[in-house]
């Protein structure tokens, strides 16, 4: 099966570098817009390094380049397995490093073969999923916000930093434990998928997102409007998206 990918990851404002990363196929994307054709079986993923400490760069970088080297998995376990290794690896990195030994990043990656998909999703980037006009969000954050929400605890919720996560690579260990790795709908494998760092959909609504997914433009030119609406809409942040397409249904 093949796929065309287009990928957009601009740096946010007053921010001197990106520290969103992406792999597609075996590319490392960091700050890079383009489109490229890949045949399953292969990796897809986006990282968002987290701010406030140092080293948030490198740790994404760091994960798309590891995941770049992994071998296909088989099932679910074998996907939770290598993200449990990169985290070492990348917990071993931090430790050499005086000035990131907290460095960490957000990760939510795709294995797509002809017959599956497999997900391992840790922090708060995104997966969404388009089928027909209709676009639904497949992955839940791992913030704060989002647990008491999900509690129908709004008023505690709305007290809470929408960036504040409890799930991330690298940081310290405990941080890998809310760590989903699945194998997802066959059905997903025909439809549009998205990824987003959350400098795009904490700053466009589910509503939006689909607006512009639905709109007569091609993938690339769509990648790029997603990323130039969420600064319209006031993100400072990094903003990343890879969109997903079937080949055949990249127009």
């Amino acid at each position: 099966m093949k796929y065309m990918v287009s990928y957009c990851s601009e740096h946010g404002k007053h921010k001197p570098a990106c520290e969103d990363s992406a792999l597609v196929g075996h590319l490392v994307i960091n700050e890079k817009t383009g489109t490229a054709e890949l045949s399953a079986p292969c990796w897809i993923c986006l990282c968002d390094g987290v701010g406030g400490v140092a080293g948030g760069r490198e740790a994404s970088l760091f994960v798309a380049r590891a995941l770049s080297d992994c071998v296909a998995p088989g099932s679910a376990d074998d996907v939770k397995r290598l993200f449990v290794g990169i985290n070492n690896r990348l917990l071993e990195q931090a430790g050499k490093t005086a000035d990131h030994k907290q460095m960490a990043t957000t990760a939510t990656a795709l294995f797509l073969s002809d017959q599956a998909v497999y997900l391992a999703h840790i922090g708060n980037t995104r997966l969404y999923t388009k089928s027909g006009r209709s676009v639904r969000q497949v992955t839940v954050d791992q913030t704060a916000y989002q647990w008491y929400m999900d509690h129908h605890l709004r008023i505690f919720a709305n007290e809470r930093n929408r960036d504040a996560i409890y799930g991330a690579m690298g940081g310290k260990a405990k941080l890998l434990k809310p760590l989903v790795a699945e194998r997802l709908p066959e059905d997903l494998l025909s439809q549009t998928m998205l990824l987003t760092s959350d400098g795009v959909h904490e700053a466009l609504s589910q509503a939006e997102i689909e607006e512009i997914l639905n709109r007569d433009l091609s993938i690339a030119d769509k990648a790029k409007v997603l990323c130039s609406s969420a600064l319209e809409h006031g993100s400072e942040d990094d903003r990343s998206v890879i969109i997903i397409c079937a080949k055949g249904d990249s127009e």
